[in-house]
C-alpha cells in the first residue's frame, strides 16, 4: 500500500493527522502535504479530517479564534488555550488553522446527505437484484414494497422532464427508509457490520438524516445545519461504507 492509500485509510478509520503523523514516523508537514492531495483530488473532504479532530479540542480552537479576530501562528494558540486550561495538542491546532474551522464545513452537508441517500438507493437496487433478479418482475416487484412503487409511479407521471427518470430514481429517503424496514432480512447482509448491528438505531438515523436535509433543501425557514448535524452525518457515512469521496 502507498502512503498515500495508508493515509487515506487512516483517515477513513478516524485518525487525525498528527496520530497518523505518529503512526508512521512521519512529520507532520509531510502528512498534511499528501492530505492536501486527497482534498485536490476529491478523495477525501475537510470534514474527513477536522472532524477527526476530538470536539472538545474543536471547539475552544473555534471559539479562541473567533474572540481573536485574527490568525495567530499555532504556538501562540497553543499558549493561549494552555493558559485557559485547555489540553490540546499542537498539531490539532495546526491541522485546525491550516484547514479552517468548522463553520467553513457547512458547504459540505448537502455533499454528505448525498453520499447516504445515493449510497443507499444504489446499495439497495443491487441486493435487490442478486436476490431476485433484474426486470421489472424481478427486484422491483419482489424488493421494493408495493405502496413505494405506486408512489414512486405517480412522481414520474408528475414530472414535466422530456425524459424522466425510471420509477426507481423518484424514490426518497423516507422510502428507502420504509423499503429497510420492511425487507430487513434480505437486505441486511448487504449492510456493512457496524449499519446492520442495530436496525432501530439505522431507522432512526435515518429519520434524523431526512430532517437535516429539510433544513438544507429550505433555507428561507431560518435553520441551520449544527455542528452536532455535521458530526452525525460524517460518521453516519463512514458507517454505511460510503466514506470514499467522489466530485
Amino acid at each position: 500500500m502507498t502512503r498515500e492509500a495508508t493515509i487515506h485509510a487512516l483517515l477513513d478509520q478516524g485518525r487525525t493527522p498528527g496520530q497518523i503523523a505518529r503512526h508512521l514516523d512521519q512529520p507532520l508537514p509531510d502528512v498534511l502535504l499528501i492530505v492536501d492531495q486527497l482534498i485536490g483530488q476529491g478523495r477525501v473532504r475537510y470534514a474527513d479530517v477536522l472532524l477527526n479532530i476530538p470536539r472538545e479540542s474543536r471547539q475552544p480552537i473555534t471559539r479562541a479564534l473567533l474572540n481573536l479576530g485574527y490568525l495567530p501562528t499555532a504556538e501562540q494558540l497553543h499558549r493561549d488555550l494552555t493558559d485557559a486550561g485547555h489540553t490540546i495538542a499542537l498539531e490539532d491546532i495546526e491541522v485546525m488553522l491550516r484547514y479552517g474551522d468548522v463553520g467553513r464545513l457547512y458547504g459540505e452537508v448537502y455533499e454528505h446527505l448525498r453520499d447516504i441517500e445515493v449510497g443507499l438507493h444504489r446499495l439497495i437496487r443491487e441486493a435487490f437484484v442478486r436476490e431476485f433478479g433484474e426486470g421489472e418482475t424481478g427486484w422491483w416487484r419482489q424488493g421494493i414494497p408495493r405502496d413505494v412503487r405506486i408512489k414512486a409511479q405517480s412522481r414520474r407521471e408528475e414530472d414535466d422532464a422530456l425524459q424522466p427518470s425510471e420509477p426507481y430514481g423518484y424514490t426518497d429517503l423516507i422510502d428507502l427508509r420504509l423499503i429497510l424496514d420492511r425487507q430487513w432480512k434480505v437486505l441486511a447482509p448487504y449492510l456493512p457490520p457496524k449499519a446492520r448491528g442495530d436496525r432501530r438505531v439505522l431507522l432512526d438515523d435515518m429519520l434524523r438524516m431526512n430532517q437535516i436535509r429539510r433544513v438544507i433543501m429550505h433555507p428561507v425557514r431560518g435553520g441551520l445545519p449544527s455542528e452536532d448535524d455535521l458530526d452525525f452525518l460524517h460518521h453516519m457515512r463512514r458507517r454505511l461504507g460510503f466514506g470514499e469521496t467522489r466530485f
